[in-house]
């Protein structure tokens, strides 16, 4: 008897591009998910840094009875004497280089006496990078600035008279300032300025628990910064100023930010479109572009940034959150208290 052939057909051109079709619909509903999964991680990675910011704090005023400050004017951040002889009447660098003890950092913090800010401005610190937008920097077209993600709720636009002042080393105090302008957790520590060809530092009081009588857990104490997408990395000498000198800048843009219902003071994704308002040209960037100056908070991450509360609990707060509960939340001792909860 013959043996009988059984003939086995193989797929048609038609089956084998269906079959790839279905595959095609399946990874495109794979893949918002998996990026979804992402980005929960990774704002869940930058939550945690604040914790680990805020923790830092904690210990800080553990040890010292007061919350650490913003360090003096950015104009004498390069003093020699700053650098030289730190007190706690002429410490320039800011809550960032203050709490780097607190927070394994004691190598980082000591370089400063052997090589001054230039030795520890390029130090890697994974707590300042936020991972949805890696790590950024600046230079001056000398030095290389690491850009920390987050910053210390330093007020409120409604009271911001004289907050000019917060950089210039040629006035004289104005009690006005402290009391007006340095209304958050972190405050300006101390105002130097050069009258005369001398020194003279006026100590602003630190601020304790005791300090944040609106309760430390409806008082911002640190959060995410705004920074506009096209400014992760600026080289070529045209510096960020409002940036500089990174991480540990003092009492400036860099590390210290508010709350308010102007346009700047209004949480922003990085990616929004250009927003109208003041904007500062200092030099030009590698992309040629015009900067515009980063002073509220904000996030990379779609629709949310966070924020750590005095007592160092870590809250998600949406951007269109209502900017008066914010704007109260900045505050440590107004009346006007509110809670995380309210957003």
């Amino acid at each position: 008897m013959g043996m009988k052939t059984v003939s086995r057909r193989g797929f048609t051109l038609i089956e084998l591009l269906v079959v790839i079709a279905i595959i095609g619909v399946l990874v495109g509903l794979l893949l918002p998910a998996v990026q979804q999964a992402r980005e929960a991680a990774r704002r869940n990675s930058c939550g945690n840094n604040l914790k680990q910011l805020s923790l830092g704090c904690l210990n800080y005023e553990s040890t010292n009875q007061s919350f650490p400050s913003a360090g003096g004017q950015a104009q004498t951040f390069w003093g020699t004497g700053e650098i030289n002889n730190p007190s706690s009447s002429r410490e320039n660098g800011g809550w960032a280089y203050q709490i780097l003890p607190y927070t394994e950092q004691m190598n980082v913090y000591e370089l400063r006496k052997s090589g001054g800010w230039n030795a520890i401005l390029d130090a890697e610190i994974l707590e300042h990078t936020c991972p949805s937008r890696g790590l950024r920097f600046t230079d001056n077209g000398a030095d290389v600035f690491h850009l920390t993600d987050y910053a210390g709720c330093m007020t409120a636009e409604p009271d911001w008279a004289g907050a000019a002042r917060v950089w210039e080393n040629w006035k004289a105090n104005d009690p006005n300032e402290e009391a007006n302008v340095w209304t958050g957790t972190i405050k300006k520590g101390t105002h130097n300025a050069w009258l005369g060809g001398s020194l003279t530092c006026v100590p602003y009081k630190r601020v304790s628990f005791a300090d944040i009588t609106d309760g430390s857990s409806n008082t911002i104490l640190l959060a995410e910064k705004s920074a506009w997408g096209q400014n992760y990395q600026m080289t070529g000498g045209g510096a960020m100023w409002w940036e500089d000198p990174g991480r540990f800048a003092p009492s400036d843009w860099g590390s210290i930010r508010y709350f308010g219902t102007n346009n700047f003071g209004t949480p922003r994704g990085d990616f929004q479109e250009r927003p109208w308002g003041w904007w500062f040209q200092y030099g030009q960037g590698s992309n040629g572009e015009t900067r515009i100056v980063e002073q509220g908070f904000g996030s990379a991450h779609p629709g949310v940034f966070s924020a750590s509360m005095s007592d160092g609990s870590v809250k998600t707060i949406p951007f269109n959150a209502d900017i008066q509960v914010l704007i109260n939340l900045a505050k440590r001792n107004d009346g006007n208290v509110a809670s995380a909860n309210d957003l």
